[in-house]
């Protein structure tokens, strides 16, 4: 029997014309079969589980804390507050991270790169920080995905996204203000293992360099698969993706004597001083602080204890 009469009999729930196959001696026992519904309860307990881990072990904030989360939902965590649930409110951000970080081993295997994952840990500020790449003494690489409706503004815009511009200008500040310190931290065997220290003596951060790789048709903004398929096919056309098989990759250099970023990274240290003051205090900001971000509360594990603490 061909192939194609097989999908057919299949299709059609024709068992009785597939001679060549029996159906019923051939299956002694329930069939098991991959259950999306059962991966999902199986997901949600593993989010819990990360979740949870992360909550317990933080102790330090991060560039994520600084260029994208609230400031409550950042003390809420340092501080402690116990959840009811600790999965995602959104299970699918689990793909997205396994994405972004193979996204992140793809690009990183390049020799180009002087040093990878360059870790800092700055106590007096109370803040860890991991570098995607540098090369040499004066550039700055930072890896991102994104979705398809974010890479279009990307490409038409040519500019990173801005809190991508915020995440790598703390680590410049960082890196230039606090290295001695990241290098004077003593790591154990784990650690080391895990994390990898500044090479140089001195760093002077010329370029900001961003690489942004597409991996995701499906977006918020779309409301139908159709509609994500004629959006990535002009977006290919757009790229003429027929000429270049990497057209998901995106790459945006920022030459720094071309740019003013005072002010950018004065807001990151005002953040970074603000953090650390509630921190001392041991209190949760009002909403009034400027770093409350209630656009934020959708995807934030808090969002049932901030309403109940003013």
């Amino acid at each position: 029997m061909e192939f194609t009469d097989l999908l057919t009999g299949l299709q059609n729930n024709k068992f009785e014309e597939m001679d060549s196959i029996n159906i019923n001696n051939d299956i002694k026992k329930p069939l098991t079969v991959f259950d999306v519904n059962s991966f999902i309860r199986e997901l949600k307990l593993k989010s819990a589980s990360d979740n949870r881990y992360f909550h317990d072990s933080s102790e330090r904030f991060n560039a994520y804390d600084l260029a994208h989360n609230c400031i409550r939902s950042v003390l809420f965590r340092i501080f402690k507050y116990p959840l009811k649930d600790y999965s995602d409110s959104w299970l699918p951000v689990k793909l997205r991270t396994r994405l972004g970080t193979a996204c992140h081993e793809f690009v990183q295997s390049s020799s180009i790169f002087t040093e990878q994952e360059t870790y800092l840990r700055i106590l007096s500020e109370n803040i860890s920080v991991k570098l995607d790449c540098l090369i040499n003494n004066n550039v700055l690489v930072e890896i991102k995905s994104c979705n398809y409706t974010d890479y279009s503004q990307i490409i038409k815009t040519n500019l990173p996204r801005t809190k991508d511009l915020f995440q790598s200008i703390l680590y410049k500040h960082l890196l230039e203000t606090h290295l001695d310190e990241a290098k004077e931290q003593v790591y154990t065997e784990r650690e080391s293992r895990k994390y990898n220290h500044p090479k140089l003596d001195k760093y002077k951060i010329e370029q900001l360099q961003f690489i942004y790789i597409c991996h995701e048709l499906v977006s918020a903004e779309t409301e139908s698969i159709e509609e994500d398929i004629e959006f990535s096919k002009r977006l290919k056309k757009f790229l003429k993706s027929r000429n270049n098989k990497f057209w998901f990759i995106k790459t945006i250099e920022l030459d720094l004597s071309k740019f003013n970023i005072v002010n950018m990274e004065r807001a990151m240290v005002d953040k970074l001083n603000e953090l650390n003051k509630y921190r001392k205090l041991k209190q949760i900001p009002e909403m009034t602080n400027k770093y409350v971000d209630k656009k934020a509360c959708f995807f934030c594990l808090f969002k049932e204890i901030c309403s109940t603490v003013k």
